[in-house]
């Protein structure tokens, strides 16, 4: 489980990176992508080195910039889809009857729960859930038994 957690985070790592500088490089179209992998590299290099109170307190201000990320999109997205963009076009009802909701039938909403599946799910929650379940055949051969 730890080589498997380990070789994760080591493909996806530079990915991340990768994603972080061509998302600034949208703002500054002149710089290398190099600057920004660098940059970031060095940041999380050095939030690493700072030991488990400098990690936690890191965790601490960016989770609460996710929070105040997400809240705000949340409302954007309400705000938009009730007609507040700059089209005026109310997005929420737009194509309710025409293709209709369930376009592709229930394949098309299975569809939808595997990709989900695959962005939420990590290698941890496969671990997880196993050792969940071993657990839980032991409490019910307990209480049954």
């Amino acid at each position: 489980m730890g080589w498997n957690y380990a070789l994760g985070w080591l493909t996806v790592f530079p990915f991340e990176l990768n994603a972080a500088s061509l998302t600034l490089q949208f703002w500054n179209v002149h710089a290398s992508h190099a600057i920004f992998i660098t940059i970031f590299w060095l940041a999380v290099v050095c939030i690493n080195l700072l030991g488990v109170r400098g990690y936690g307190e890191a965790e601490f201000i960016f989770s609460i910039i996710k929070v105040t990320a997400v809240i705000g999109f949340i409302i954007l997205g309400i705000v938009i889809d009730l007609g507040g963009s700059p089209s005026g076009i109310v997005y929420g009802t737009r194509f309710w009857h025409d293709p209709g909701s369930f376009n592709h039938g229930f394949k098309g909403i299975c569809s939808v729960f595997v990709t989900a599946a695959f962005a939420f799910a990590g290698t941890e929650l496969a671990g997880l859930a196993a050792a969940e379940t071993v657990r839980s055949s032991v409490a019910q051969s307990l209480i049954s038994g």
